[in-house]
């Protein structure tokens, strides 16, 4: 039985819908797991760490390091000089000045923006960092010193990266510091360093260093007892035996 091209193309349709879908959706999960778009990821960490770098940096300049202007600010908020966007902010600016941590906040607050800066610029442990200066931003904003506008511009990029844990440290010292560890470790298992190594292990050592530009360095690192004979990959001869019955 034919189907009119009317049946066919609603028959067609649903799998071209589907397709389109799949499509879609692979497009939008590739920023966030596939490794060529870490370049972009870096250039966001750039950023990001250039601005929380810039920041912490002026705080120190300004003597938040010897002074408590946190303390101020919440002396300020809590006799409502300062408009805060939510009102239950200011009964936490008087419970923090009444429990006389302000001054620590005032201390830690720089070394905390330049510990961001630098996770982004190094990719080490950049998820970690984007959380904690997500809340950096939400408490600029609720304090009532932050725009929105600019501050949620911070929150979003953060989010993303956060959401694209896969590829947003690949460019950075931390991809560097797994591989190394994985490979010295597996390095040790095989043997490596031990008195005697087998060539094996030592090929196996170099490939897997090769992978973050060290691979010269194992044959030097090799001791001098190394074994020099391969394994034989020829089986021992299967000696067969005759039976010899005499009468």
């Amino acid at each position: 039985m034919r189907l009119s091209a009317t049946q066919r193309l609603a028959t067609a349709q649903p799998s071209i819908v589907r397709r389109l879908i799949g499509y879609f959706s692979a497009a939008l999960r590739w920023p966030f797991v596939h490794r060529y778009a870490s370049p972009i990821w870096l250039a966001v960490r750039v950023y990001l760490g250039w601005t929380w770098l810039q920041v912490g940096l002026g705080q120190v300049n300004s003597g938040w390091l010897t002074s408590d202007p946190i303390g101020l600010m919440f002396t300020q908020i809590v006799d409502g000089k300062i408009a805060v966007p939510l009102l239950f902010y200011r009964d936490v600016a008087s419970m923090l000045l009444a429990g006389g941590i302000s001054p620590l906040i005032s201390h830690s607050m720089p070394i905390a923006q330049i510990a961001v800066a630098l996770a982004f610029f190094s990719g080490v442990l950049v998820v970690p960092a984007a959380i904690g200066a997500i809340l950096l931003n939400l408490n600029i904003i609720l304090s009532g010193i932050g725009l929105i506008a600019l501050d949620g511009q911070f929150i979003m990029l953060q989010l993303l990266l956060i959401l694209a844990w896969r590829s947003a440290s690949r460019l950075g010292v931390e991809r560097l510091l797994v591989r190394g560890g994985a490979a010295l470790w597996r390095a040790r298992k095989l043997g490596f360093g031990r008195g005697t190594v087998s060539v094996h292990a030592v090929e196996a050592s170099a490939s897997l260093m090769g992978e973050i530009g060290i691979a010269d360095q194992v044959l030097l690192l090799a001791p001098t007892r190394m074994a020099t004979r391969r394994r034989a990959s020829v089986a021992p001869p299967v000696l067969s035996y005759r039976r010899v019955v005499r009468r």
